[in-house]
């Protein structure tokens, strides 16, 4: 019994810190566009479905999303917000081959995440009747949060890590790809949610 009064106060005191301060949390829902790539090489899922907290700390912004790295971005002037990662992927169907000539194939994987708020008031005050008093309601802080709607776009390119040859990758030599580089793009559409 002792030991377990002793750990539970540590895991609690482990509890994540994250960046910023929370601007929403939102369920996305991602409508593909465009795969370049072809669902052979890249089965894009359509839609995407995922849940997503947006945090602030002046210039700087933050995209959570549960069992995911934080993704650090820029909060815009215009109320929007930008997000960009990018990661190599070592192709396995492509290693190098010296007794061939062959290179390898890397790709690197670049994706930009452009969203803004909508029905976020621009204006303390915005809403409030012009007879407000003492006996009026004030506009509800927490009603106008959750009338807050997310957009934007995702757009995840791949192209050949230079040095790479990533030829048998391509649909003409055999491979899964109708093109390289090439892009996928989603639009996003996010509604209010619980905190994440």
């Amino acid at each position: 019994m002792r030991l377990v009064a002793v750990v539970l106060p540590l895991l609690a005191a482990c509890a994540p810190q994250y960046p910023g301060e929370p601007v929403g949390s939102f369920d996305v829902t991602g409508r593909l566009e465009v795969n370049e790539c072809g669902g052979s090489a890249v089965p894009a899922r359509d839609p995407l479905s995922f849940a997503v907290e947006l945090r602030e700390r002046g210039p700087e912004a933050f995209w959570r999303r549960a069992g995911f790295p934080v993704v650090s971005g820029t909060a815009r002037d215009d109320g929007s917000y930008r997000f960009r990662t990018v990661a190599l992927i070592a192709v396995l169907a492509a290693d190098p081959d010296p007794d061939f000539g062959h290179a390898g194939c890397n790709l690197v994987q670049t994706e930009v995440v452009d969203v803004v708020l909508e029905g976020v008031p621009t204006d303390a005050g915005a809403g409030a009747e012009p007879d407000a008093g003492p006996g009026k309601d004030a506009p509800d802080a927490g009603a106008q949060e959750q009338d807050m709607q997310l957009a934007g776009t995702s757009t995840i390119d791949l192209a050949p890590e230079p040095g790479s040859d990533c030829t048998p990758l391509m649909a003409v030599a055999g491979g899964p790809f109708l093109a390289l580089p090439c892009g996928i793009d989603y639009t996003l559409e996010g509604a209010p949610r619980s905190p994440l």
